[in-house]
């Protein structure tokens, strides 16, 4: 017996580390929490779905047996779905990570390879282009942009710091010495030099949260900034000086910030306000680059291909034009219709150009650009004037006979050059220094030509066409008294603004301008007697004609004939400095009035 008790607690601890031993090789069942009634008596649950075996032998039903991560969304119990959920999102964004840096090996792969302006054409067209690209690490808050606005104090490089607006930029190009990338034209203003290695491009998608800003701005693809550089010389160069709607300092600053924002390495999310004022801003560009590009000359590339070139810039801009920015109205969405709709008057898309035309005037009486209301900075109150000014002239150029629409010019512009206009509110306006001659005084000219002469020739051609017969004293006494309101308005012309021959005017704007203004002259010279003519032809053609009659009509076709011939020569020898303003063909329509006024004045000597 002894010997038996003496064995019995050796055999049962060896027998309980079998158990345990058995226990720990057998994988146990994997089982849930306990359920409600379970946890609040305590006792063990085995996790049976509906009902545990412990609820079942109490007879409750499924509604009583409740588990806490039914119970309580979110709780302990639900954590381990929340984990896989965050499992799956990480593959997802590495999967992703992966793709996008194939794009971007891709990309650079092909900026190497190609041409600036023929890169831009296909990136801009790319799906890749507009997608998310790599999120960048933020940088100091130090280091971040400041927010947008057009009359800000943002110091831009070699800008003038003094009050006042800022002087006119003629290189952007010049002031970023790392290479441009996808979205712009050079680095940001505001990135520092440290890393060596080119930065990785970026797409405005990535930089907001607000899903109509991210649309907007995914549609935004900077061309490079050479190409963007000499189109805008151009623009200004050409098309400007004729209709000066953009204030050019503060375009330019809006112009800057845009490849600051496109090329910038800081991450921040962009609120909706300064998303739509750089997508205005990068319209309002697309179109200057379109004139820029259908004014530049070629010498490698047919006038067809260079045309489809410039009409490239326009097509990348007319979604974001007329889908996303037409329920915004501000001034640079204005300004931007005007551009394009002077874009396509000149390629000869008649259609499309009245209807810009016709948005542009509705939005600048929304913002009653017409109306001097206080508060405004000199600069912007004169780029208010100007772009109404330019939408009434391009409405009343191209009203057919009977419309209703005829808006008046009202307060002309000052004659005060972009870099004299005071840009800050509440600050005294500055003027123009005597000695300096504005290059606006051309815009204001061309505005008293169209109200004085043109306006009265277009009323006098719209009351033609409702057959009222006029005797011919009138009509040859109305042709007198516009010649001689026409020659009193270019006597009046700024001594800057006359063509000397030789050209001695000190800056070649100068003299494009006064050949163009001397076109004008000679077109509106030669258009009264054409419509003279044709009043005589259809109203009085079997009425005989008097001796005084005769001698009237035999000046006005020399009249006629003279300036003609002086235009077509003008032309001939200046083709790049054709006016945006007239129709395409105005040198045709010039030359068929020229031999029609000479065979109606051969028909006209020779009658009884």
């Amino acid at each position: 017996m002894t010997k038996s008790k003496a064995s019995s607690p050796g055999s049962s601890a060896s027998a309980s580390a079998t158990r345990r031993q058995h226990a720990t090789a057998r994988p146990g069942k994997a089982r849930s929490l306990a359920c409600r009634q379970c946890r609040d008596r305590k006792i063990r649950c085995d996790g049976a779905r509906p009902v545990c075996d412990s609820c079942s032998r109490r007879g409750l039903c499924a509604d009583q047996c409740v588990y806490p991560e039914i119970e309580h969304e979110g709780s302990i119990a639900s954590s381990r779905s929340y984990i896989r959920a965050l499992q799956k999102r990480v593959q997802e964004l590495e999967e992703k990570e992966k793709q996008l840096e194939l794009v971007a090996h891709g990309h650079n792969a092909f900026v190497a390879t190609t041409p600036a302006h023929e890169e831009w054409r296909k990136l801009s067209t790319s799906p890749s282009v507009v997608s998310e690209r790599i999120a960048r690490p933020p940088r100091h808050v130090d280091h971040a942009l400041p927010p947008i606005h057009t009359d800000s104090g943002y110091s831009l490089p070699s800008f003038s710091s003094r009050a006042g607006s800022l002087p006119v930029v003629h290189e952007p190009a010049s002031y970023y010495s790392r290479p441009h990338h996808l979205m712009g034209a050079s680095p940001p203003l505001t990135d520092d030099l440290e890393d060596a290695a080119p930065a990785k491009p970026s797409s405005f998608g990535s930089y907001s949260s607000n899903v109509k800003a991210a649309l907007m701005l995914q549609k935004i693809t900077l061309p490079p900034a050479d190409l963007m550089d000499e189109l805008l010389a151009e623009y200004f160069n050409i098309d400007w000086i004729t209709m000066p709607v953009i204030h050019r300092p503060s375009f330019y600053q809006r112009y800057h910030r845009l490849i600051a924002v496109a090329n910038s390495r800081y991450r921040r999310d962009i609120p909706l306000e300064e998303a739509t004022e750089l997508a205005a801003t990068y319209s309002l560009l697309l179109g200057m680059l379109a004139i820029g590009q259908l004014a530049k000359t070629s010498i490698t590339e047919s006038v067809e291909s260079h045309a489809s070139h410039a009409f490239e810039f326009h097509q990348q801009a007319k979604t974001l034009l007329l889908v996303d920015l037409l329920s915004v109205s501000s001034l640079p969405v204005v300004q931007a219709l005007i551009v394009h709709a002077r874009f396509l008057r000149r390629a000869g898309a008649v259609q499309e150009t009245w209807m810009l035309t016709g948005m542009a005037l509705r939005l600048a009486e929304g913002l009653m650009l017409h109306v001097d209301l206080p508060g405004k900075a000199q600069a912007e109150r004169e780029e208010r004037i100007r772009a109404w000014c330019a939408c009434a002239l391009l409405v009343r150029m191209q009203n057919s006979p009977g419309s209703q629409t005829n808006p008046t010019f009202g307060t002309l512009p000052q004659e005060i050059d972009d870099e004299y206009l005071e840009a800050f509110p509440h600050n005294p306006d500055r003027v123009q220094p005597c000695d300096t001659p504005s290059r606006l005084s051309f815009f204001n000219q061309t505005l008293k030509l169209y109200d004085d002469i043109l306006q009265p020739i277009q009323d006098s051609v719209n009351h033609e066409t409702e057959s009222v017969r006029e005797p011919v004293s009138n009509i040859l006494s109305d042709a007198l008294k516009l010649d001689c309101d026409l020659e009193e308005w270019h006597a009046a012309i700024p001594e800057h603004l006359r063509v000397k021959f030789p050209c001695t005017q000190p800056e070649a704007v100068f003299r494009r301008q006064a050949t163009l203004l001397r076109m004008r002259y000679l077109e509106t010279k030669a258009l009264i007697p054409r419509v003279a003519i044709m009043k005589l032809i259809s109203s009085n053609a079997t009425q005989p004609t008097s001796t005084m009659a005769k001698s009237m009509l035999a000046g006005l076709f020399e009249s006629c004939y003279a300036a003609s011939v002086e235009l077509e020569d003008i032309m001939a020898r200046e083709r790049r400095l054709v006016t945006f303003d007239g129709p395409p063909e105005s040198h045709s329509a010039i030359g068929k009035s020229r031999h029609l006024s000479t065979t109606i004045f051969i028909l006209t000597l020779i009658s009884p």
